[in-house]
């Protein structure tokens, strides 16, 4: 990072989803959707009531031979 005081000083960071976002994570999987990349994006969500000027793009990609679309029963 510039300025740091010691550049070559790594700490250890962990970030995980809240609850309820770990259960759409855990939703998207069983519908057969893996984890494709994360990034942050400059600029604001309409309706989301954020103050940040980012926020984070999470995209999914189907999982090879795993259906993509619901299906009806009935």
């Amino acid at each position: 990072m510039a300025g740091a005081r010691d550049r070559g000083d790594l700490d250890p960071l962990s970030v995980r989803p809240l609850p309820a976002q770990e259960a759409v994570l855990e939703a998207l999987g069983q519908l057969g959707f893996g984890f494709r990349s994360a990034d942050l994006e400059y600029g604001r969500i309409h309706g989301a009531g954020r103050a940040l000027p980012f926020h984070q793009e999470i995209k999914f990609t189907p999982v090879r031979g795993t259906r993509t679309r619901p299906t009806r029963s009935g």
